[in-house]
């Protein structure tokens, strides 16, 4: 079963798939901001990770893998002062993109505090839940890339049908017209093309209220993969 929806992942979202230009945007910013940590910190590991993330800038090939590890990087040579900021921030889109309910079950789950007085004793925890953070947020991102991806897909086949069916119907109404069709009608192709153009908004619909899953970004690409094989 799982061989036979990989290759419909591989179709929506090739592997060297350029990112969107507020991606771009994105990387620009964490280079910047992982360059001037560099300046203060340098290490080889990051330093590596910088010049392969701005050589595939450069031949267009970034993925949202490249900017993870930007993003990794950056927490981790930031000083432990600006760690509760970072946190913060984490947070708040990881709740944007999981959603208020499954926000709600990672406070539950009572993640480290990033108070000051608990800072000291909480640094090591905090560090580990931001870098939690972070792989959930890009996976996630990586996964609405997906979702917008097939979105464009459906809705561009849409479209094509239905200028393809108008067409075909305006051209059997000018031949009836004119005399070209004898005793026939156009309502069962008619028939066929709206109840074809309603399955394909019905499927437009489905996969535009994809459930959350939970928060699981995994389990709503596969319920995405699920909609389009049946299309």
């Amino acid at each position: 079963m799982l061989n036979k929806f990989i290759p419909i992942l591989g179709k929506i979202l090739p592997r060297n798939a350029s990112l969107p230009d507020y991606a771009l945007l994105y990387f620009d910013h964490l280079c910047a901001e992982l360059q001037e940590l560099l300046a203060e910190k340098s290490t080889l590991k990051a330093q590596t990770i910088l010049d392969e993330a701005l050589r595939k800038r450069s031949e267009n090939s970034l993925s949202w893998n490249d900017l993870y590890l930007l993003d990794i990087h950056i927490l981790k040579l930031s000083p432990a002062e600006s760690l509760p900021y970072k946190a913060r921030s984490l947070r708040k889109q990881f709740m944007n993109i999981v959603g208020e309910a499954s926000y709600q079950s990672y406070l539950a789950s009572k993640p480290p505090n990033f108070e000051e007085d608990d800072l000291c004793k909480n640094t090591a925890a905090l560090l580990a839940d931001s870098e939690y953070l972070i792989n959930c947020i890009h996976l996630g991102y990586s996964v609405n890339s997906l979702v917008k991806k097939a979105n464009n897909k459906i809705a561009s086949q849409i479209v094509f049908l239905i200028i393809f069916g108008i067409t075909f119907m305006l051209l059997g109404i000018l031949f009836i017209f004119q005399g070209g069709i004898q005793g026939h009608s156009l309502s069962v192709p008619s028939a066929i093309f709206f109840g074809g153009m309603g399955g394909l908004m019905s499927l437009q619909e489905r996969y535009l209220n994809l459930p959350a899953n939970d928060g699981d970004p995994i389990g709503m690409a596969w319920h995405l993969v699920w909609i389009i094989a049946g299309a």
